[in-house]
């Protein structure tokens, strides 16, 4: 979702945020709409090109993986079912990274599925 600020550039901030909640009310991840229509209530505007951007550019450019895989903790990876094919996942998994795939699920496993969002944590965590 992030990448949108590269994806759809727009001069004027409040123009980009509308756009974006917009195309978010109709992605066909589960609970996309839900997400939303909170997003006003969340974010203002203004912040969104720098927390995007900054998102797009570690992701792209920090190491985050190798971040993450470094990590001296047990480390859990949640994803919705709609995202079960993202292509780091055998790889995540085989080096140590338990993961957990919530059934109906988009990219918001808090809006579309938080029971058990919060049983798999639960669990990880005992």
């Amino acid at each position: 979702m992030s990448r949108q600020i590269i994806d759809y550039p727009a001069s004027d901030a409040n123009a980009f945020f509308e756009r974006f909640i917009e195309r978010t009310l109709h992605a066909p991840a589960y609970s996309s709409p839900l997400y939303s229509a909170s997003l006003k209530h969340k974010l203002r505007a203004e912040a969104v090109k720098g927390i995007f951007s900054s998102m797009v550019e570690l992701s792209d450019h920090g190491d985050l993986m190798e971040k993450f895989l470094n990590l001296p903790c047990p480390k859990m990876f949640m994803y919705g079912e709609q995202n079960r094919t993202l292509s780091y996942l055998n790889h995540i998994e085989s080096n140590g990274v338990r993961l957990s795939e919530i059934p109906e699920c988009g990219h918001f496993p808090m809006y579309s599925n938080p029971p058990v969002m919060w049983r798999e944590i639960a669990d990880f965590l005992n």
